[in-house]
């Protein structure tokens, strides 16, 4: 269980959609002590049986009621409903945590976390790898030096086709397909460990009937280069994920299931950077509290100490976990890698 932090119990949470996602995040919130969870479906008022677990939620088919006097909307629908729901949040003045990708194409992205801005409320996008124990420490390693100088990164992250149990997921139109949908964690990640991203060289191949692979080739501006695989094409259910950070004195790896491992030059043999890994719920708490303690901050001022902490630039980047600004450039690196698909050519991602 992960360490305590700030409570629900006094929250109207409301969750739009009823699939894994949304079941997972009223979880987290119960565990977060949210007594009242709202869920918003289009037409059925059955939630699927364990839906969220210990959460005890009220289904809602009309969003009007839904949205009444509501403290936090959590996103967890289709990416092409995030920007309607967002904004309208935002002009409410209710804090927002918002699965990813926060919008369908970077311009959005940017015009969603604008008008957070401007009403002063709080917006945590769930990009949950930087919640999750792995990519944290070996981030906090690579702050340390405990590998010097980083060179070169591979992620990769292979799952079945979500179309088959969701099918909206097979038409790129919502879903932005496998690169705006799963390629973005580790696009994401890339930047997080080895800084500002330069360039992004992409292919994609069709896969298996609403899957697809893409690899995507990045450079950075501190001279790293990372090599990114993912795909939708696991021809049974499963999920496997993992990294490599490569270094001038050592390695850093992990693989789903296990723990990370540092290998230092000239070690006999790796040694774990931790002992404790999550359980499938730990990441999604950690992202609620952050929203929670983001509620309790002023928004502008919150962001300007994102961007003076470091933002993107060389080094890993040091905006907080879950911040709209790193989740609008995590949409941009995808509109990059799409693009540079369609060209054929390396693209640098937009700015600012």
């Amino acid at each position: 269980m992960i360490e305590a932090g700030p409570g629900a119990q006094a929250l109207r949470i409301g969750i739009v959609g009823a699939g894994v996602m949304a079941a997972t995040h009223a979880e987290a919130w119960a565990r977060c002590g949210a007594r009242e969870v709202r869920v918003l479906v289009r037409t059925d008022r059955r939630l699927p049986e364990g839906f969220g677990y210990s959460a005890r939620a009220t289904v809602f088919t009309d969003e009007e009621a839904f949205f009444a006097g509501l403290d936090i909307l959590d996103i967890c629908s289709p990416t092409d409903t995030h920007p309607r729901l967002a904004l309208r949040a935002a002009a409410a003045g209710v804090s927002t945590l918002c699965e990813k990708p926060l919008a369908p194409d970077g311009q959005t992205a940017a015009r969603i976390e604008r008008a957070f801005a401007t009403s002063s409320t709080a917006l945590v996008v769930g990009h949950i790898l930087r919640f999750g124990t792995p990519a944290r420490v070996a981030r906090e390693a690579l702050l340390r030096g405990d590998i010097g100088e980083l060179r070169a990164l591979r992620l990769s992250r292979l799952s079945a086709s979500p179309a088959r149990a969701r099918p909206w997921f097979a038409d790129v139109r919502r879903s932005g397909g496998v690169i705006a949908d799963l390629m973005i964690h580790d696009l994401d990640l890339a930047e997080w460990f080895a800084g500002e991203t330069e360039s992004v060289c992409a292919v994609e191949a069709p896969g298996l009937p609403g899957g697809g692979t893409a690899s995507a080739l990045t450079r950075h501006v501190g001279g790293a280069t990372a090599s990114i695989e993912a795909s939708w094409d696991f021809p049974t259910p499963g999920y496997e994920s993992g990294f490599d950070l490569v270094g001038e004195r050592g390695i850093i790896t992990f693989r789903q299931g296990g723990v990370p491992l540092l290998w230092e030059t000239g070690a006999e043999a790796p040694r774990a950077l931790t002992e404790r890994m999550d359980d499938r719920i730990d990441p999604f708490v950690r992202v609620a509290r952050a929203l929670l303690r983001r509620r309790e901050q002023d928004a502008a001022a919150a962001g300007e100490r994102g961007i003076a902490d470091g933002g993107v630039g060389r080094g890993p980047v040091l905006t907080l976990p879950g911040s709209a600004r790193d989740a609008v450039r995590a949409v941009r690196l995808t509109d990059a890698a799409r693009a540079s698909v369609r060209s054929g050519l390396p693209v640098r991602p937009e700015r600012g």
